[in-house]
């Protein structure tokens, strides 16, 4: 290892590390879904079951959509192999872990050496495939440190990333050399993350698209009386939308409904829980739009039809002539 990166590994590990988990300590007795986090990384690894040597996969949250045909792959061709998933944010805990093909998953350890070489001694993987680019440093440092094949998959990178500033850049020389192989979505991905160091980088595009090829051939069962008598032209969908995106679209649709009284809304709360669903309500009757659960309702004779569970999203767009992916705001 090169004098600079020595450098920055031990400035990561015994300064910046640091200081990224009291800060997530801290954050924790405020926001309700970094201490959720928190209890989730308190609670124990240990898997139901001895796992053999399982191919671990890790990714952040939504992008466990990218992993989904890998875990399908590998259980078609080798369905012997375990699948262990690692992921950061608790939202995606529940699709995951009901996700077929996964024997065992959890949020990743501390970002501390302790953590990471329990983790590996634990759980002993033969490969650590990683969706998009949710790489934690430590993470690759200690697979590095016990020769464990590691993979990058649908990677992508842009210019304007924080990645590519002259700081970052000469931080990550010191990472991305750790990882066996890069596989990249186009080649201007490939050029940046040569730039950033790495060794072996090669084009395979994005897995997603054969997801949403799987998703096309096996579609989720849905309520389709509710969406029988809807005249297409005038639904507006707002998927995975959050409080930040609705403040903004909700009296934007009721503005509108005002001049066109035939138009209807679906909302997809990105997390649907009670208390989200609590906002949203209220949001939609200050602006006097009368609304429904989906749960709860056969036919959508209200103003908003209000999504109360996850899974038949990608269903519900083959309703909608206007679409809004939430996050924007």
């Amino acid at each position: 290892m090169d004098k600079s990166s020595l450098f920055w590994k031990v400035l990561y590990r015994y300064l910046i590390s640091p200081l990224a988990l009291f800060l997530f300590w801290f954050l924790s007795f405020f926001h309700k879904k970094i201490r959720r986090g928190f209890q989730l990384r308190q609670q124990n690894h240990k898997p139901s079951k001895k796992l053999d040597r399982p191919i671990w996969i890790h990714c952040a949250s939504g992008e466990f959509e990218y992993a989904k045909p890998i875990i399908q792959r590998i259980k078609k061709e080798k369905p012997e192999i375990s699948i262990l998933v690692t992921y950061f944010s608790p939202s995606s805990k529940k699709s995951i872990e009901s996700f077929p093909g996964v024997d065992f998953a959890c949020p990743t350890p501390w970002e501390t050496q302790r953590a990471w070489k329990r983790f590996l001694n634990l759980h002993c993987p033969r490969a650590l495939l990683i969706a998009r680019t949710d790489i934690w440093p430590e993470m690759i440092f200690q697979a590095s440190s016990y020769k464990i094949p590691t993979l990058l998959f649908s990677a992508t990178l842009v210019k304007k990333s924080r990645r590519m500033n002259i700081w970052a850049r000469s931080f990550y020389k010191s990472i991305f050399p750790l990882i066996s192989q890069i596989f990249c979505v186009s080649e201007e991905d490939k050029k940046l993350f040569e730039k950033l160091g790495a060794k072996n980088v090669s084009l395979s595009g994005d897995t997603r698209f054969e997801q949403v090829f799987e998703r096309l051939a096996k579609p989720k069962p849905i309520k389709e009386s509710l969406f029988k008598n809807l005249a297409r032209e005038s639904v507006f969908l707002a998927g995975s939308s959050w409080l930040e995106d609705e403040k903004v679209f909700i009296p934007a649709f009721a503005k509108n409904l005002s001049s066109q009284s035939d138009l209807k809304m679906i909302v997809a709360p990105h997390e649907p829980t009670k208390e989200h669903l609590s906002q949203l309500q209220e949001a939609l009757e200050k602006q006097n739009l009368s609304f429904q659960l989906y749960s709860k309702e056969d036919q959508f004779s209200s103003d908003v039809l209000i999504i109360d569970q996850v899974g038949i999203l990608a269903e519900l767009y083959t309703y909608a002539s206007v679409a809004f992916v939430g996050g924007s705001f």
